[in-house]
């Protein structure tokens, strides 16, 4: 029992008492095993622990767990990043240069962010800015069985086809005077944008940036 008086089913208990995290989903497969239990033995004790880890959830997923505009929290033992800035380092660059990253976050009220493992900026994350710094590669990659529909507005789109370096080896562009629309198989961040692997019509095998007029169908 907490302070408040709620129950918890304990995925990582501790010592007697809330001394443990207080984790989200283990409390809820926990609180369903008690539901099996009960109704297999109808016995009135599973009822009564049923009813008090059901209200913790009523109290606590909004009040401890829940974080607007961000990630919810996975325990009550674990602190969420409000993405304060602990420490920041700058560097002058006199021509364009590479790093390597391990990871492509979001910040909280930051953006995307790379974070750096080797380099002068080693340990620090970098703000992502199409054009300027960005991750190389196809990076986030989700496919689409069957393919979905790309649909365009009227205006004007370019289309590119990368090398195995993820340079660009073809641009295609095209103006629309109406509407129309094309399959794709796979979205990814495509050197820092949102991109559309497009499989037929005038962009066939290139890959098309998210820009104002392309909807994907639902």
């Amino acid at each position: 029992m907490d302070e408040e008086g709620f129950l918890w089913l304990e995925e990582y208990p501790v010592t007697p008492g809330v001394t443990g995290e207080r984790v989200l989903n283990g409390h809820i497969f926990a609180l369903y095993g008690v539901y099996d239990y009960w109704r297999l033995t109808a016995d009135s004790r599973a009822v009564a622990i049923f009813d008090g880890a059901a209200s913790t959830l009523r109290h606590h997923v909004p009040a401890s767990f829940r974080a607007p505009e961000w990630i919810s929290r996975y325990s009550v033992g674990c602190p969420n990043s409000a993405g304060a800035v602990l420490e920041q380092k700058s560097l002058t660059l006199s021509r364009q240069s590479n790093a390597n990253a391990d990871q492509r976050i979001r910040v909280r009220g930051r953006g995307i962010h790379y974070r750096i493992y080797n380099g002068a900026l080693a340990g620090y994350l970098v703000a992502e800015a199409p054009g300027d710094r960005v991750l190389l590669g196809a990076v986030a990659k989700h496919a689409y069985t069957p393919e979905r529909t790309l649909r365009f507005a009227s205006g004007t789109y370019t289309g590119y086809r990368y090398s195995a370096g993820w340079t660009v080896t073809e641009r295609r562009t095209f103006t629309f005077s109406r509407s129309s629309a094309a399959p794709f198989s796979a979205t990814a961040w495509v050197n820092g944008r949102l991109s559309y692997q497009i499989t037929a019509g005038a962009y066939a095998g290139l890959w098309l940036p998210a820009v104002e007029g392309l909807t994907p169908a639902p």
